[in-house]
């Protein structure tokens, strides 16, 4: 019996293990196995799931082991495999040596000067690296920011060689101090003084060099932005104070920027003064009127004011390229009040070095602001709803590329990944894009999963039918590793389309290293060398970023806010707290026994503070695959998505005890309905999940730490309404439109990079 035994353990390990994944075949086959033999009554129903679970915690064990070798070394003091911070490395090769640039080409150097604020450099510098389209050299001053910044900064030099760092270690610091050593360690054609806390978006630096190009006069050029004064889209002011124009949820900054290349001209307006929060510098400017004047504003504030002022006393003109836009978050380096004291006394100080006389009318020629009150008009227009973008989008893209994603099958009820492609495919269509869903098996499952399936979906049967479905497609895109060589494969067909990869999880977790699958699912992401990989959160870009070496493009998660949001709460903070958990027994990583039994746990210790349910298998399913513990936690089965939300909508807690997340679809699901989630800690929750605020990102190695979760909102209702009010507010910030705008306005970008198209 003892030999029998082992050799049930060991298939169920390996069925349920990483070879493939697959719990719930490997419950069935451990459960027939015992019901045959007689001598193993003992081990029949708690065996089972022992065995299952002890298989299932291996996986587990296995797959942060390999997470963890893939940082690089293991984390020091951390068994849960926690990243260390991550650094962008330019995997385009758009950063290139001072002495290096292209001669053919207009050279660039990009002044960044860092004082501290940490987390807006570390958005400043991703969007740099990802979404510039044309070489540049980079020279970051560290202006005396503290042992963080400075070591962050100092492993961002070291990772990408190419860059220049300046350090100045000691007193005096200001801005204007920085900016000038800036100025004195480059030497391109343009120097761009970029502020630390910007994004930049696609086209950015193409448009203010052609802007400044189109002209020898021009000598210093700026972007439009949100937040830049009179460069500022749609308002300049909010009363009295300058605006900060925030981003409409279903728009992002690229969004933006596409809107304003669209609609953009050959003209490039003139301003007295440019804002410096983004200022575009040539090289005869400097040649002719040297560096700052940090004598008089060595703190910043007005120094790029006198800047202007001396480049148009010596012949120069100042121009706002209008299809460039920069995001500005505004200076984190001096609080409100402190920027607000500073700029006052500096702008006296300029006042009085050149001459009220003299600067005053120029000020009253750009408060009217003639130049850009139409486009300003527009964009409002524009920003105002859903529809108005919708048509705005259509008006700066007449011509939209035409998009197909690829599904291998869809499955009955579907599942999140198939549940993204659906909602950023409708999304695109209703931006007047020609995007649908090619899939291989399962059309009948999306007619019954998606009421306007027969819109979105088109079978196909086999490679030369596919071939022929795709033929007017000028963006192909692969969903999952199997769906790579299709796409591989037409390209060899054809070569005048955009091959891409959507990758939605590091598939090769899925398996077992030696296995076939794993191999192919690492290949998947060096299959297509010419193509454009994508993923939602920024955790898989690093990953696949970092075990590849390839650059992965970050696109913005989707949640359908038709369906999944906030209504009238259940109890309003009476009676029970509704805990609900998915277990899906097909996907080993997202540790299904392992919820089950903490469900369960939660149940029986808490009662009767609390009631559970779960979700995501049939029952005869659920039966199969955990005999003792079906019977005594509820289960509801597997929902549409409506019935998905109608269940959030009614619970308080939803707990996710995966492994890892990749993104954690149905967290973020919840968290619209306004409950409050229990995510794991190591992958791509942190895309929304903030914890203590929104949620609670939790070692999911610990069921003592998921349980002591629930316990502290079990005891304190008003810490779980505190999460439960901001996870909705996190959950706004999410949409359709916004994903979808994301998506497109990257394909758009690669297809013109990549020299596809015109745009």
């Amino acid at each position: 019996m003892g030999r029998r035994l082992d050799e049930l353990r060991y298939l169920i390990r390996d069925r349920l293990g990483p070879a493939n994944g697959r719990p719930r075949k490997a419950a069935r086959h451990f459960l027939e196995a015992a019901r045959a033999a007689p001598d193993l009554a003992p081990f029949r129903g708690e065996g089972v799931e022992r065995e299952a679970l002890r298989a299932e915690q291996e996986l587990a064990a296995s797959f942060l082991k390999r997470y963890t070798r893939s940082l690089g070394a293991p984390v020091r003091g951390k068994s849960d495999g926690s990243a260390v911070e991550e650094v962008p490395v330019d995997r385009r090769g758009v950063i290139v040596d001072q002495n290096d640039q292209p001669d053919a080409e207009v050279s660039v150097d990009v002044v960044v000067c860092v004082h501290d604020a940490l987390d807006d450099l570390r958005r400043c510098l991703r969007s740099l690296l990802a979404k510039t389209g044309r070489p540049f050299h980079l020279i970051l001053v560290d202006d005396g920011s503290g042992p963080e910044t400075g070591k962050y900064l100092r492993r961002f030099s070291a990772d990408n060689p190419d860059a220049t760092l300046v350090t100045r270690a000691g007193p005096p610091h200001g801005y204007t101090l920085a900016a000038n050593d800036g100025l004195r360690a480059s030497n391109g054609d343009y120097v761009i003084f970029l502020n630390s806390d910007t994004i930049v978006t696609f086209g950015w630096l193409n448009q203010l060099i052609e802007c400044g190009e189109s002209d020898r006069s021009i000598g210093i050029v700026g972007p439009l932005s949100n937040a830049a004064s009179h460069q500022s889209v749609p308002k300049r002011r909010e009363g009295r104070s300058w605006a900060v124009n925030e981003l409409p949820a279903f728009l992002t900054a690229d969004g933006m920027a596409f809107l304003l290349a669209g609609w953009s001209s050959d003209s490039c307006p003139r301003l007295p003064f440019l804002n410096g929060f983004c200022y575009a510098v040539k090289r005869a400017t400097v040649d002719t009127i040297g560096l700052f004047d940090a004598e008089n504003f060595a703190s910043g504030y007005c120094e790029e004011n006198d800047y202007s002022y001396r480049a148009s006393l010596a012949g120069f003109e100042l121009a706002v390229a209008q299809g460039a836009y920069v995001y500005h978050a505004k200076s984190r380096s001096y609080g409100k009040e402190g920027r607000r004291e500073v700029a006052r006394r500096n702008y006296q100080l300029f006042l009085r070095k050149h001459g009220e006389e003299n600067i005053a009318p120029l000020v009253q020629s750009l408060n009217r602001g003639e130049a850009l009150e139409p486009l300003r008009a527009r964009v409002t227009q524009a920003t105002a709803d859903l529809d108005s973008f919708a048509r705005a989008f259509r008006s700066a893209d007449p011509e939209p590329l035409r998009i197909a994603f690829l599904l291998q099958r869809v499955g009955i009820g579907a599942g999140g990944g198939v549940h993204s492609i659906y909602q950023e495919t409708r999304g695109m269509r209703a931006l007047g894009v020609d995007a649908r869903i090619l899939v291989a098996e399962g059309l009948a499952n999306a007619r019954r999963q998606y009421a306007d399936a027969d819109e979105m979906f088109v079978g196909f049967e086999g490679e030369e039918d596919l071939h022929a479905r795709s033929s007017d497609r000028n963006v192909i895109v692969a969903t999952e590793f199997g769906t790579v060589e299709l796409v591989r494969r037409l390209g060899e067909r054809r070569d005048d389309f955009l091959p891409a990869y959507y990758a939605q999880d590091y598939e090769p977790f899925f398996f077992d290293p030696r296995t076939s699958e794993s191999r192919e699912a690492t290949h998947s992401y060096e299959a297509l060398p010419d193509g454009l990989l994508f993923a939602k959160t920024g955790w898989l870009c690093d990953l696949i970023g970092r075990l590849h070496g390839i650059h992965v493009a970050k696109v913005e998660p989707s949640l359908d806010h038709q369906v999944f949001r906030a209504g009238s709460r259940r109890r309003k903070g009476r009676g029970p707290v509704r805990v609900v958990g998915m277990v899906r027994p097909r996907t080993g990583h997202r540790q299904p026994l392992g919820t089950l039994r903490l469900l369960d746990r939660i149940q029986t210790e808490l009662a009767p503070d609390v009631e559970v349910l779960s979700f995501g298998c049939g029952r005869l399913q659920l039966r199969r695959f955990a005999p003792q513990r079906a019977g005594r936690v509820e289960n509801l089965g597997r929902l549409t998505r409506e019935e998905v939300a109608d269940v959030l909508g009614a619970a308080d807690v939803f707990l996710d005890f995966s492994s890892y997340q990749a993104f954690g679809r149905t967290a973020l699901e919840a968290m619209a309905c306004g409950c409050a989630p229990i995510v794991p800690r190591v992958g791509g929750t942190s895309e929304y999940a903030v914890h203590g605020e929104n949620a609670y990102v939790i070692d999911t190695t610990s069921e003592e730490a998921a349980f002591e979760a629930v316990c502290d909102l079990v005891a304190d209702r008003d810490r779980l309404h505190r999460l439960q009010h901001g996870a909705v507010l996190t959950a706004e910030r999410f949409s359709v439109m916004r994903a979808a705008v994301s998506e497109y306005v990257t394909f758009a970008a690669e297809y013109a990079r990549r020299g596809l198209g015109a745009r």
